[in-house]
């Protein structure tokens, strides 16, 4: 499993927020059956998420259901509040995405 981050954001000037899609991509061979749960760093330099499915040890995470055949992805709607003005992400490198 891999995790392919946004193209883009989209910016909304009045709330603050970027919003982008993240891929959750099944490299592998096999199909792979969820929940998947997608964990988002804190602390630091990095981005808050502001749409999680929940908290676990301080961390946000986004909870994906549903099933993903080899060589396909899920995409997984992100919400993001960029207050230390980091640089967000390209489609390949940015922030550590936890997947479990």
């Amino acid at each position: 499993m891999k995790v392919y981050y946004p193209l883009r954001y989209a910016f909304d000037f009045r709330t603050g927020v970027y919003t982008g899609y993240v891929y959750l991509a099944n490299i592998g061979t096999a199909t792979k059956a969820g929940p998947f749960t997608l964990t988002f760093p804190v602390g630091g330099n990095y981005p808050i998420l502001l749409n999680p499915t929940g908290y676990a040890a301080g961390q946000p995470y986004i909870t994906v259901n549903g099933i993903i055949k080899p060589k396909r992805s899920i995409k997984v709607l992100i919400q993001l509040s960029n207050q230390f003005r980091v640089r967000l992400s390209t489609f390949f490198i940015g922030f550590p995405i936890a997947i479990s």
